[in-house]
């Protein structure tokens, strides 16, 4: 997990509860932005820091590699979150990109 404008080392160092940007403090916000084209088979991870501050990025690659319902994917995340202390508000979306378009027999 990387921390905006900060060095790897400098995030590893940091307190792990340290906003480090924020909207509506300020009337002008800088705003990272990211853009990737989905490719089918992946998996978009969008969590709290109630989340991300129990588990490892490891432990939640393999939640997320446990299962391909995204609902159940959440649930256990939470559930291994709250096995490792549940200090904070816990919150995981999963979006998985999977083949659903209608195929046509012919």
């Amino acid at each position: 997990m990387a921390m905006p404008e900060l060095t790897e080392e400098q995030a590893g160092r940091a307190p792990k509860n340290v906003i480090t940007r924020a909207l509506g403090m300020q009337d002008s916000v800088s705003v990272d932005l990211v853009s990737d084209e989905p490719q089918l088979g992946d998996v978009y991870l969008l969590c709290s820091d109630g989340l991300s501050g129990m588990l490892s990025d490891d432990q939640m690659m393999d939640v997320i590699g446990s299962s391909t319902d995204p609902g159940e994917v959440c649930r256990r995340l939470i559930a291994k979150a709250n096995e490792h202390g549940g200090e904070d508000n816990i919150t995981a979306l999963v979006i998985r990109f999977d083949d659903t378009s209608p195929r046509r027999s012919r």
